[in-house]
């Protein structure tokens, strides 16, 4: 008699990068991307969930969390990027 194994599916789960955030994506919404260019410039771009998040990379759940994130790269503050907590499984 053959066993069957069941494999249990990865679920990846994103999560805003903004501490004070930490919304959870849901189909509907609409995220954006950022990451630092070589030559020190922010790139926002729309965040495809279909893409791989890159270490050096930060998703934000919508305009208020993006704009946060510039604006504090704006004055000065480091820009900490990283998609540790992102695809985990849930």
């Amino acid at each position: 008699m053959q066993e069957r194994v069941k494999a249990m599916g990865l679920i990846l789960q994103f999560v805003c990068d903004n501490p004070k955030c930490r919304e959870v994506k849901k189909t509907e919404n609409h995220w954006w991307k950022l990451r630092r260019s070589q030559d020190g410039f922010i790139i926002v771009m729309p965040f495809n969930p279909e893409d791989q998040v890159k270490d050096d990379e930060g998703i934000f759940c919508g305009e208020p969390c993006t704009i946060k994130a510039v604006s504090e790269w704006m004055g000065g503050r480091h820009l900490t990027l990283t998609s540790s907590q992102h695809g985990g499984e849930k």
